[in-house]
C-alpha cells in the first residue's frame, strides 16, 4: 500500500458518504470535488473536501520478512520482501455553509465497524474530534472544518540482498583443543 493508494481509497470512500447522504436528505449540499490538498490552483466552487497527508509512519506491527530468488539483468539475485504495519494520518477539510453539521456524519462513517469494509485492505485506526477554523480568502471568511483519520494498512518494500553462496567455518573447542572444520553451500534449485 502506497501514500497515493490510501489516498484514494480515502476519496472515494468520502465520495460515497456524499453520495449517500444526499439520497438519504434532499437538503444535504452535494460536495463539487474531493481534492487533494494543498493545491497550487485555485479553490473549487461550491462545498468541497480537500484531503491533506500530515504524516506517516511504521506502526512496528505486522512485521514479516520473506525471501525471493529472481532474475535480474541475466544474474539471479535474492530479494527481501519486508511487510510491514504503516498509518497515514489525513487530515480530511471540508469547506462548506454548514460544515461542522455536514462533517459530522463522515466523522460518525469513518468511526463506525462498516468503514473497515468500504476501506478494505486498510484499517480507521483513529478518528479525530471535529475542529473549526475558518479560512480566509480575498476579503471573505470561508466555512471550514476538519478531522484528522488515522489509517492502518500493510506495506511492502523490496530490498536486494546479498547471500554467501559458500564458505568455510572452523570451530575450535576450548577445553579439548580439538578442531572441527565445516564447509557450506547454498543448496541449488
Amino acid at each position: 500500500m502506497t501514500e497515493d493508494e490510501a489516498f484514494d481509497l480515502l476519496r472515494r470512500y468520502l465520495v460515497k458518504l456524499d453520495t449517500d447522504s444526499a439520497m438519504l436528505d434532499p437538503s444535504w449540499p452535494k460536495l463539487t470535488e474531493v481534492i487533494k490538498s494543498p493545491t497550487n490552483g485555485p479553490s473549487p466552487l461550491g462545498p468541497y473536501v480537500g484531503i491533506q497527508l500530515l504524516s506517516d509512519r511504521d506502526a512496528r506491527d505486522a512485521l514479516t520478512d520473506e525471501f525471493e530468488d529472481i532474475e535480474i539483468g541475466g544474474e539471479k539475485r535474492t530479494i527481501l520482501n519486508r511487510t510491514r504495519g504503516w498509518e497515514w494520518l489525513f487530515r480530511v477539510k471540508l469547506f462548506s455553509s454548514n460544515q461542522t453539521d455536514n462533517l459530522k456524519r463522515f466523522a460518525a462513517a469513518l468511526d463506525s465497524p462498516y468503514s473497515d469494509v468500504e476501506l478494505y485492505p486498510l484499517h480507521v485506526r483513529a478518528v479525530g474530534r471535529i475542529t473549526t477554523a475558518p479560512k480566509l480568502v480575498g476579503d471573505e471568511w470561508e466555512g471550514q472544518s476538519y478531522i484528522d483519520v488515522t489509517l492502518a494498512g500493510l506495506t511492502t518494500e523490496k530490498m536486494i540482498v546479498d547471500v554467501i553462496d559458500k564458505g568455510r567455518v572452523t570451530i575450535i573447542d576450548e577445553t579439548s583443543g580439538i578442531k572441527t572444520e565445516v564447509n557450506y553451500q547454498k543448496p541449488e534449485e
